[in-house]
């Protein structure tokens, strides 16, 4: 699948709540960064932000192994009355085997702490 379809795939999925799904598009070495599975650290994490819409604003290849991505969200927090805003974010997708070491003949992952890169407030 292409980094393109990843990322619009993520975002589709995050949109609808579907944080398992979410979960098999993630970097495979990210998980062993965090002191939960996954599915729940998805959910906790990112369950407080609503996407309303999204759109990829450019896709930056940085290393055989690692692409950049910016986009720009609609979103809404939990915790904020559903107050929206506009915001652009640098996601980072790197391509991995089976044992998460980073390869250009691996499979493409998003590390899910990226998302929250807020780099523009619209």
């Amino acid at each position: 699948m292409t980094t393109e379809k990843i990322i619009t795939l993520f975002y589709k999925l995050w949109k609808q709540r579907k944080f398992n799904e979410m979960s098999k598009l993630t970097q495979k070495s990210w998980s062993s960064t965090i002191n939960e599975s996954p599915l729940e650290w998805l959910k906790r994490v990112l369950g407080q932000k609503h996407i309303i819409e999204y759109k990829i604003e450019e896709i930056i290849k940085y290393a055989p192994a690692s692409i950049i991505a910016l986009i720009d969200v609609k979103e809404y927090y939990n915790n904020r009355n559903k107050d929206l805003s506009k915001s652009t974010y640098k996601i980072v997708l790197i391509c991995e085997d089976n044992e998460g070491r980073a390869t250009p003949e691996g499979n493409w992952g998003i590390n899910p702490h990226s998302v929250l890169n807020r780099v523009k407030v619209q």
